[in-house]
């Protein structure tokens, strides 16, 4: 969590000393690209079959670091990007380690608003309701994976995520 949330520190102060339209350019690409390394990682690791190595470690924690600096710059699919790295170091279960994607990725989220918050203009009318949303979404999304196939996720997160990297696609470039 760590690892994770210095990267959320690290990405929200970049958005607020950067201007965000070049990175604005290169989401949908980064939102594809997670979605289809999202849906090739579907398979739940064993004990012997986690990553090993210190190197290999290093760059699943490289890789946890980055995902936590999309979600302090920007946020969408970030989540996507953390599970399949936390999909390379932990052999729990799909619903463990989406739990613990949610708590990374909310306490990600905290660190960014708390960093706007106190560096740059805030829309709060717009920001309280999504965060609503978000925890809202977040308890009841959780719930709803117990009953759930886990391939059946993996699909439909997919298929969501490819939605929205054209759904970004489309306000960037059109």
């Amino acid at each position: 969590m760590l690892v994770s949330l210095v990267g959320a520190l690290v990405g929200s102060l970049l958005l607020v000393k950067f201007l965000g339209k070049i990175f604005e350019k290169l989401v949908p690409f980064f939102v594809l690209f997670s979605a289809f390394l999202f849906l090739m990682s579907g398979k739940q690791a064993s004990n012997s079959e986690v990553v090993q190595g210190r190197w290999a470690r290093l760059l699943v924690h490289l890789g946890i670091f980055v995902s936590g600096m999309y979600t302090g710059y920007f946020g969408a699919a970030a989540g996507v990007l953390l599970l399949l790295m936390l999909s390379q170091i932990s052999p729990d279960n799909f619903i463990v380690k989406n739990a613990f994607k949610n708590v990374i990725g909310s306490c990600g989220n905290l660190i960014a608003l708390l960093v706007f918050a106190l560096t740059a203009r805030v829309y709060w009318e717009k920001a309280i309701p999504l965060a609503i949303g978000l925890f809202i979404g977040g308890y009841i999304g959780q719930r709803c994976l117990k009953y759930l196939p886990v391939k059946l996720v993996q699909e439909i997160t997919f298929t969501l995520a490819v939605l929205l990297a054209a759904y970004l696609g489309y306000q960037a470039y059109l």
